[in-house]
């Protein structure tokens, strides 16, 4: 799927799909997906794409496993709306924004991927959005390891947050949610807490 103008994958509706061991390069957006699709995505690359390596949206339900989402021009993988689904083992590197965006009431499990060298912070949580976010490691970005704004309100759970600009872990406006077991070194800060935020903080190292 190389250079389309729009999507290079788009499905929307109550689709169900499976993509694997696929090439998504220079596109507006990688894959998008939208409405109550249900889908599985298995060691592809979506990579070089002028906003999203990946945009999930609606109540979309997404098992995505194994993929590299690289070198895009806004965040590696966007999920918004309501959607929901398991992220584990990717390597979300090298994004102009987040490598991955979190909002609206998007709620996804997000364990044991690597994301690094992104422009902003490895994984941002904005508006409402909830979710999990265990055993990741989020390292040498160029702003927050980790950072929940807004009303977001996720648990994160024993995740190595090292070697970012910023904080290693963030919480801004009203914030909230479980911070446990994380591993928190050599960032500019380890954790803030600022402005309404009232988020819980349990046998973090620093």
């Amino acid at each position: 799927f190389f250079d389309n103008g729009g999507s290079a994958l788009y499905a929307a509706g109550s689709s169900h799909l499976r993509l694997e061991n696929s090439i998504i390069r220079g596109n507006a957006i990688g894959i998008r997906l939208e409405d109550s699709v249900t889908a599985e995505l298995l060691t592809n690359v979506s990579d070089v794409n002028r906003r999203y390596g990946l945009s999930a949206q609606g109540s979309s339900n997404i098992t995505a496993s194994d993929n590299f989402f690289r070198d895009n021009e806004a965040s590696g993988v966007y999920l918004a709306g309501e959607t929901r689904g398991i992220y584990t083992g990717n390597i979300i590197d090298n994004n102009v924004y987040s490598g991955i965006n979190v909002e609206g009431r998007a709620a996804p499990d997000l364990a044991r991927n690597t994301l690094r060298g992104n422009g902003h912070a490895g994984i941002s949580y904005l508006a409402q959005s909830t979710g999990t976010a265990t055993r990741n490691i989020s390292e040498s970005n160029g702003f927050h390891g980790i950072v929940v704004r807004n009303e977001a309100s996720p648990m994160l759970e024993d995740n190595v947050l090292r070697n970012n600009s910023g904080a290693g872990l963030a919480y801004y406006e009203l914030s909230s949610g479980v911070a446990t077991g994380n591993t928190i070194e050599g960032n500019t800060q380890g954790i803030i807490v600022s402005d309404a935020s009232t988020p819980t903080l349990n046998n973090n190292i620093l």
